[in-house]
């Protein structure tokens, strides 16, 4: 689009500078043969340019080849100087009606009968520095085109590169997360055989979450709600009365939706570091939507029974943070204190509903 209307605009140009010479209100005395000529002259340099915008162009803008195309753009420009010089498309403009035509000397030179074209002068000048010009238009374009898709080509390699990060991240969580469930299982065995029947049915009802919502972008909130209340559910089954578990989930999640498995590893370690079976220990979950700020916010409050792990159990909270980083970028906040008493946690995303688009920064 950009080539069709510059040459366009350069071929409508001289007859609008014959308009304007001869006035639309002397429309008859419009002359054609200086227009053509011209025309004929943009023509050479149309041709110019194609050559140059398939052949030599692209061995600087696609290949980088400098060396190569500043000799080949230079014998372009050389070998179109000879040619104008030799075959001129300038001819003597015709004579007034009723006046014998007379030969130009200026322009052609009889010599033994051949007409040979007459020196360099300033036209030729200028056909020579607009032909540079359009040289250096045409590698600019291609170049500014280049750069876009270039720039296109990145931004998708990038949105690749996270997507993949993300599905590692996910594969990670997975496993962690099984693995803990694998246990409180396991131990349900030996203090109550018939829960460990009902965590099982309830294992069943996460790994169908897993499998057909954890490898979904966004999925709805309350998808994410009936997960956690298994889960929570499942810890109930397990420890007695000396741990207190309150959980505020919020029942209608209207339309909202979100990344699945954002809060279960905080809650996981909730369990692991803040409950005891030989003193009475809390774990207090909540979720909320403030609606005002268009945000959800979520909080994890639990007693420290034992020490945190810092080595390579910590590998899921790091790559819980991670995956914060890659899907909000900056426009989320995770705190957490732990005063060697409590320790809580508190996330706050920004809202989005199903019916607006997932943007990963």
């Amino acid at each position: 689009m950009v080539y069709a209307v510059m040459w366009l605009f350069m071929f409508l140009l001289p007859i609008f500078t014959e308009l304007v010479n001869v006035g639309l209100t002397t429309f008859h005395e419009f002359h054609w043969h200086p227009v053509l000529i011209l025309q004929l002259s943009i023509v050479n340099l149309f041709v110019a340019f194609l050559f140059h915008n398939f052949l030599a162009a692209p061995i600087f803008v696609y290949h980088r080849k400098k060396w190569i195309y500043f000799p080949v753009a230079t014998a372009m420009l050389a070998l179109y100087m000879i040619l104008i010089y030799t075959y001129r498309p300038e001819l003597p403009p015709p004579p007034p009606a009723g006046q014998p035509v007379q030969e130009d000397v200026s322009l052609h030179q009889a010599n033994h009968g051949i007409l040979t074209p007459p020196p360099l002068d300033r036209h030729d000048i200028i056909a020579f520095t607009i032909l540079t010009l359009i040289f250096g238009v045409n590698v600019g374009v291609k170049q500014y085109f280049k750069s876009r898709e270039d720039s296109k080509r990145l931004e998708e390699l990038e949105k690749e590169n996270i997507t993949q990060q993300l599905d590692y991240l996910r594969y990670q969580v997975n496993p962690h997360f099984f693995m803990n469930t694998l246990n409180n299982i396991h131990a349900l065995v030996d203090i109550a055989p018939s829960k460990a029947k009902t965590t099982i049915v309830m294992l069943s009802k996460m790994m169908r979450y897993i499998l057909y919502d954890g490898a979904k972008t966004q999925i709805p909130l309350r998808h994410e709600i009936d997960f956690l209340n298994n889960y929570i559910a499942l810890m109930r089954l397990r420890y007695n009365d000396k741990v207190k578990i309150m959980a505020e989930l919020p029942d209608n999640a209207g339309d909202v939706s979100l990344p699945p498995l954002l809060f279960i590893m905080y809650i996981e370690n909730a369990f692991k570091h803040g409950v005891s079976y030989a003193t009475h220990s809390c774990v207090r979950i909540s979720l909320r939507v403030d609606e005002q700020r268009d945000r959800l916010v979520f909080n994890c409050k639990n007693n420290i029974t034992n020490k945190a792990v810092d080595g390579p159990g910590g590998v899921g909270l790091n790559n819980a943070r991670k995956r914060l980083d890659l899907i909000y970028g900056e426009d989320y906040t995770l705190e957490t204190s732990n005063d060697h008493k409590t320790y809580v946690v508190t996330l706050d995303i920004p809202i989005t509903t199903a019916s607006s688009p997932f943007i990963t920064s």
